[in-house]
């Protein structure tokens, strides 16, 4: 290992190297990871019933954590004793026992080695030796313990107990969220090129989050000025902060000039305001409470949205971040649909989303961000001016010998188009959707959807198990339209744009006025320094107004892959 100084000043400078070094991030492996912490795991509402399991990771161990036929939990390497192949192929599932993919060694729940295939030969040749004990090669085992329905697991025989490890200031903080059996929403992971430790320290700095969060300031979630308060443990491992839900009045950010300060403009205010609304069903008018616990454990409420984060490193540069979103069991329709369109604050497709690559660089990135977006908006302002006439232009549509028409509204009733024609048109709205995402026009694209449209992005995996959770989610024309406000005055990130390849649909036609349509889709995004990335594919699952110009009545993307890279900053 390269020696190291560490600078002069002490704990308040922390060096680059920390984040950097190969033979630290191997270490921390070793002795943070395998030592005497306890790590996340997931939900106990994730095993809901005996013989079910799930796969996940302790820092680079992959491990499985299982419920056994009596309903106990256990964890252990996802690894078989013999040649360390997996035992566990599956992201989650049910099976009463484990088979190793490469030579069929089984386990039970608990990691216990059940059987050796042909131990004893074939007709009496081969085999093991008589005195040949595979089970005591048996995988590492965790210690399993679980807090207000969180699971944790650890390889250390010497760490002390989970309750004890959280504290007496954090665990009072869990308890007040966890207050009630749970029900998982569904589940996503973002990728993060960043170091694992840059998270969790983003976490705990209470000092950005009203200043690079623009949507937090702009809308008065979030201000430093408002009432709350922040918990450490005595150990200074685990953290706990928290903001009232009394809505700041000051002007402390607009007499400082903030980037995050409001306005009066209505550029600035929500069409759809309901998405903010709170119902204070923990009883403490708490809007906003974010709680860490090391190495790698995020719990939030941001209004009524709750989640659990798992930070899993991935190499000195890579880190993954899993959400699982969650409601109590007992939730009512409406306080289920809060939770789902309260999911757009946060994630990679969250209103109060992350620049991509913070602090890699010192904040030299941060400078280029920000001189990029002083370009991007000012190219706006400039479209907005010189589009007005294009766009009163664009409503005239040449319609082959009947010659141009007026065509004032996209959701102006029309005679339903014939059989013979649906196909073409269908098509040609695709074509139309996808022309305007990748040329930057955001503003035209709430007026492809009905009035009452919605538009839900998802993962395959979500919508296999039934789970609800968009990683996006918009209801109505104003919510659609908030979201390119917010893209336009109230995000960070870097200046990007996409290239839509899209398949022929399937299109069935429902009856006079509706059509049905599936289509597979690649998105490839471009970003500004030249990078290129196959970044989602999927298929797009829509119902479709027929009029003289088709709109989306509900367009649903799917999403193949669970993981998103960073940010999903513009609709698919």
């Amino acid at each position: 290992m390269l020696q190291r100084t560490w600078p002069a000043e002490g704990l308040t400078r922390v060096p680059y190297w920390v984040y950097q070094d190969a033979d630290i991030y191997q270490r921390e492996q070793e002795r943070i990871f395998c030592g005497p912490t306890w790590s996340y795991l997931c939900l106990e509402a994730e095993l809901p019933e005996p013989q079910s399991f799930l796969t996940t990771f302790v820092g680079d161990m992959p491990v499985v954590v299982a419920r056994d036929a009596s309903g106990a939990i256990h964890a252990f390497e996802n690894r078989c004793a013999h040649r360390g192949a997996l035992i566990a192929m599956q992201a989650r599932g049910k099976t009463d026992r484990f088979a190793c993919i490469y030579h069929n060694w089984t386990y039970d729940h608990a990691g216990n080695l059940l059987n050796v295939a042909f131990r004893k030969g074939i007709a009496g040749k081969g085999g093991m030796p008589a005195e040949a004990r595979p089970e005591s090669q048996a995988p590492k085992k965790l210690r399993v313990e679980s807090v207000h329905g969180l699971v944790f697991g650890t390889l250390s025989s010497e760490v002390s107990s989970l309750k004890s490890y959280i504290g007496p200031e954090i665990l009072p903080r869990i308890k007040r969220v966890m207050i009630k059996p749970l029900k998982v929403l569904g589940a996503y992971t973002q990728v993060l090129p960043n170091n694992w430790k840059l998270y969790m320290d983003n976490v705990k700095d209470t000092y950005h989050a009203s200043l690079l969060h623009l949507f937090f300031t702009r809308f008065r979630i979030n201000r430093l000025t408002q009432e709350g308060g922040v918990f450490v443990s005595k150990d200074g491992a685990h953290h706990c902060t928290f903001t009232r839900m009394i809505e700041d009045q000051g002007d402390a950010y607009e007499k400082e000039g903030m980037r995050s300060a409001g306005s009066s403009s209505s550029q600035f205010r929500l069409e759809a305001p309901e998405l903010l609304e709170q119902e204070d069903e923990l009883g403490d008018a708490v809007s906003i409470q974010i709680l860490s616990l090391f190495p790698g454990f995020v719990l939030h409420q941001i209004r009524n949205s709750l989640a659990a984060r798992q930070v899993l490193p991935k190499g000195i540069d890579r880190t993954e971040l899993n959400w699982t979103l969650f409601g109590f069991a007992d939730d009512d329709e409406a306080m289920t649909r809060r939770r789902l369109m309260q999911a757009n604050l946060v994630g990679p497709a969250g209103y109060i989303g992350r620049p991509r690559g913070l602090h890699l660089d010192g904040g030299r990135r941060r400078d280029r961000l920000r001189a990029a977006r002083r370009r991007r908006l000012a190219r706006a302002r400039l479209g907005d001016r010189d589009g007005r006439l294009g766009r009163r232009l664009g409503r005239l549509a040449h319609h082959g010998d009947r010659g141009a028409r007026l065509v004032e509204s996209l959701a102006q009733p029309h005679e339903h188009l014939m059989n013979a024609e649906v196909q073409p048109a269908v098509e040609r709205l695709h074509a139309r959707y996808a022309h305007a995402l990748d040329e930057g026009r955001l503003e035209d694209w709430p007026e492809f959807f009905t009035q009452n449209g919605r538009y839900r992005i998802t993962t395959a995996e979500n919508e296999a198990r039934g789970l609800p959770l968009p990683v996006l989610y918009a209801e109505g024309r104003p919510m659609l339209r908030d979201r390119i406000q917010s893209l336009r005055h109230a995000n960070i990130y870097e200046p990007q744009r996409y290239r839509h390849i899209v398949s022929s649909a399937l299109v069935e036609q429902l009856d006079g006025s509706h059509a049905r349509s599936v289509a597979n889709f690649l998105v490839i995004r471009i970003m500004e320094s030249g990078d290129t990335l196959l970044f989602a594919s999927g298929r797009y699952v829509d119902r479709i107004v027929l009029s003289e110009e088709p709109q989306y009545e509900e367009r649903v993307v799917i999403c193949d892959s669970r993981r998103f890279d960073t940010l999903l900053a513009i609709p698919l």
